[in-house]
């Protein structure tokens, strides 16, 4: 049995001498795995259609084991991600969270639609301020947790809804109140942080983007959102590494 489908390559390992396995995002399958075979020998037609960042439709025929991934289509490409290293980077950092926080055949074109918007985000604004970028990513992080069912609530306490709450509590999703805070894990956020919070929260991707906002601000919100990812990873993620070096 075969199958066509849309799909965002997260990531890809090579197998035997010249196959390569292949894990996409599919729009109506969800995440899954395919086996293209000789895509790494050096007149594969394939792979140069298997390309990073690229929207593309794939024919899959179904194995005992892994499925096959026959034939490959690019229907939208994003170029402009390869040609800055610090987009490149945050791109990456985007498909790996989505790798990292979803499960094989569990279909959710929400996912799907915010990861491919998100591309083109980096694709057009490639030379924009790196703060911005970077809040932007992280904004996407914040909300693919919304997609997957994580919310946080920055408007009042998550445990008994005082609205004086300006404790973060990465483990309880939210923001806490003084009285329901444990002081060993509360990020204290100052009022302009939360106000800022709680303004975005709310957002599109579209309309973060035409946020302008100063690097202080940036990493600022970066420093909020990143203990509430962090929380639902197992390990930490190598784009991290890459963006720090560079």
């Amino acid at each position: 049995m075969t199958y066509k489908t849309h799909g965002i390559i997260l990531r890809h390992s090579d197998w035997q001498d010249y196959n390569r396995i292949y894990t996409l995002l599919t729009r109506d399958r969800g995440k899954m795995s395919a086996i293209a075979r000789g895509v790494r020998r050096i007149k594969s037609k394939q792979s140069s259609k298997l390309r990073p960042f690229s929207v593309i439709e794939v024919m899959i025929a179904n194995g005992r084991k892994i499925d096959t991934l026959a034939t490959a289509e690019t229907v939208k490409d994003f170029p402009g991600v390869m040609d800055n290293l610090l987009v490149l980077g945050l791109a990456s950092f985007c498909t790996e969270l989505v790798d990292a926080l979803t499960r094989e055949g569990e279909a959710d074109a929400k996912v799907y639609h915010l990861l491919e918007e998100s591309l083109a985000h980096f694709d057009c604004r490639r030379q924009e301020n790196p703060d911005q970028l970077k809040a932007f990513a992280w904004f996407f992080a914040l909300k693919l947790l919304d997609v997957l069912g994580y919310k946080a609530d920055f408007a009042k306490c998550v445990s008994c809804g005082d609205f004086n709450a300006v404790n973060l509590s990465p483990m309880n999703g939210g923001v806490l109140c003084a009285k329901h805070s444990d002081k060993n894990e509360a990020i204290r956020v100052n009022e302009a942080g939360l106000a800022f919070l709680q303004e975005v929260s709310s957002m599109k991707l579209s309309e973060f983007a035409e946020l302008a906002i100063e690097p202080n601000s940036a990493k600022e919100f970066i420093s909020y959102i990143r203990p509430l990812v962090f929380v639902h990873l197992n390990s930490d993620l190598k784009t991290e590494r890459f963006l720090a070096a560079i």
